[in-house]
């Protein structure tokens, strides 16, 4: 697939293959592709915030439809309806156990990495590194029971949550994902 890349103003366009855009103003048979955005001076990439937030909107429908709402501190305190039902086989049968840790790290590394200001490959690393690390702490944070150095906030995740070393693959599984597609994604200039 051949696309059309122009700069700002700039009428003058070359072809480039699709995965290999560059910045700005990406044309394609006539439709404008933006793969960067700039709001009030402020650039964000376009592609990794609408997967950021389709990713966290996926997430948040497992949770709804798949958990039970007393097990997740958001979806109980702010009185989110439920779908879920315990005698219901779960939509997203035995993988929805796991693959909110995945959309989880997913949709905060990408939401978080399209705010970059000209990230490098090492930048990706550092701010998705980061999300890993914090969601693997949360999820060792639950094999203690030990209630005191928790923040009240907190204390419903972890004395309710499960602590499951699958969830650990699936964080770094979107961790891996996650560097995968702002690499491909992001802006070459």
């Amino acid at each position: 697939m051949v696309v059309k890349e122009c700069y700002g103003t700039d009428v003058s366009c070359c072809n480039r293959t699709f995965l290999s855009l560059s910045c700005s103003y990406v044309y394609y048979e006539g439709v404008i592709l933006t793969k960067d955005l700039n709001f009030n001076g402020r650039r964000f990439n376009f592609f990794q915030l609408i997967m950021g937030i389709g990713t966290l909107v996926l997430g948040l429908t497992i949770y709804i439809i798949d958990r039970n709402p007393d097990s997740v501190y958001f979806i109980s305190t702010l009185n989110i309806p439920s779908l879920y039902y315990s005698n219901i086989v779960p939509v997203f049968g035995k993988v929805g156990l796991w693959i909110p840790s995945f959309l989880h790290v997913t949709s905060f590394s990408l939401m978080i990495s399209s705010l970059l200001a000209h990230p490098s490959k090492k930048d990706y690393i550092l701010v998705i590194g980061l999300v890993v690390l914090v969601n693997i702490i949360f999820e060792l944070g639950q094999i203690s029971s030990d209630a005191t150095i928790v923040d009240h906030y907190l204390l419903n995740y972890f004395l309710n949550g499960t602590f499951d070393q699958l969830d650990i693959v699936f964080i770094l599984l979107g961790g891996g994902f996650s560097y995968f597609y702002s690499v491909i994604t992001m802006c070459r200039s």
